[in-house]
């Protein structure tokens, strides 16, 4: 015989479903906030060894692919923080609301986005913050990158001189006359 589900049932389903989702929401973002500081310290790190010599300027060709790492996993999180964050909007808010009969029921993201909206000007609708996040990963890399295009330092690995370099998926050949 079966046991007939009660309302209070579903809504403590619900509530335990949307309380595993908000500790994965907060562990994902804990993690970017650290992919970011790991990022920042590598490049920070790396810059530091390459430029106490000439001779380990090679070391700046490590930046593009600590920084693409680094960017794709951060970027990995913040999808599955959108996803979970769309599970509970679409999925559990209105189940509870169906099981509760409270149209407020986890009314926190249509609160913030109300707020937003208010606040909202040209300049802050213009500028997206995961537009400055992919910034801090490749802005350094793509700028070293151009630095040992361009630099004159002599390297021996086929930076300069009749030689190719390759610069990631772009496959760019640059002959320099040495």
């Amino acid at each position: 015989m079966r046991k007939k589900v009660q309302n209070v049932d579903k809504i403590n389903v619900a509530l335990a479903e949307f309380d595993a989702l908000r500790v994965e929401i907060q562990w994902r973002s804990t993690m970017q906030h650290g992919l970011l500081n790991l990022s920042l310290v590598a490049t920070a790190a790396l810059g530091t060894i390459a430029f106490s010599g000439l001779s380990r300027v090679g070391i700046l060709l490590l930046l593009p692919i600590v920084g693409s790492v680094f960017g794709f996993l951060y970027f990995d999180h913040d999808v599955a923080v959108s996803r979970a964050g769309d599970y509970i909007r679409e999925e559990l808010r209105p189940a509870l609301k169906r099981y509760t009969g409270w149209d407020d029921a986890l009314g926190w993201e249509d609160y913030i986005k109300d707020r937003r909206a208010a606040r909202a000007g040209v300049l802050r609708a213009a500028i997206r913050f995961d537009i400055l996040i992919l910034l801090t990963f490749e802005i350094v890399p793509i700028i070293s990158s151009i630095y040992l295009l361009f630099s004159a330092t002599g390297l021996g690995f086929g930076l300069c001189g009749h030689s190719t370099f390759f610069f990631g998926d772009l496959d760019c050949i640059l002959w320099l006359e040495g």
